[in-house]
């Protein structure tokens, strides 16, 4: 492809898509409460009781009703919350910026500024999917610590907005790859 007489790096420019799509999947897996489902068969069959995401969790009430609160008004925070929630903030920040610094070195910079915008992208692609995956890890590990005098036989599962922002991840780490085989190849 050609823009003005540049030739322009199409797997780059496949880098930019994909961070987008990954950047979409983050938000929302990042905005839902669905990151963790939680079970008990204290009385009976297993049920759903909880579900929970970065920002709130939500209680059973009754058998189609759901109490959400903001984790911040809850003193039961687990411990390792604001380290997951600042890592995947951190991960979408380091993502936009990627997205930002290919643009310009795909469309609008020359000479040693361009060179200066590709190892940015770049570097930028690849800490996005570190922080989001080093934040679902903690998150992972974490699942299982059960709650104290824990007697209802609960079950901890991850749920789809864990699976988004994993994917998320996982997009920006290959759109990293993607970009620096693009801008080697020229």
């Amino acid at each position: 492809m050609e823009l003005k007489g540049r030739a322009i790096p199409l797997l780059v420019i496949v880098a930019i898509i994909g961070l987008i799509v990954a950047g979409v999947f983050h938000i929302i897996g990042m905005a839902t409460p669905n990151w963790e489902q939680t079970f008990s068969s204290y009385q009976g069959p297993e049920t759903l009781v909880k579900y929970s995401g970065l920002w709130a969790i939500c209680n059973r009430v009754s058998v189609d009703t759901y109490h959400c609160e903001p984790f911040i008004e809850l003193e039961s925070v687990k411990k390792h919350m604001p380290a997951v929630q600042a890592l995947c903030i951190l991960g979408f920040m380091c993502g936009v910026c990627a997205i930002i610094f290919l643009g310009l070195y795909v469309f609008l910079a020359s000479g040693k500024v361009k060179g200066i915008f590709k190892v940015l992208g770049i570097t930028t692609c690849f800490l996005a999917g570190l922080f989001v995956m080093i934040g679902i890890i903690i998150y992972g590990v974490k699942l299982n610590e059960s709650e104290p005098a824990d007697f209802l036989r609960r079950s901890y599962n991850i749920s789809w907005s864990f699976g988004l922002s994993a994917t998320s991840a996982v997009i920006c780490i290959v759109s990293g790859l993607l970009a620096t085989i693009g801008a080697v190849r020229k």
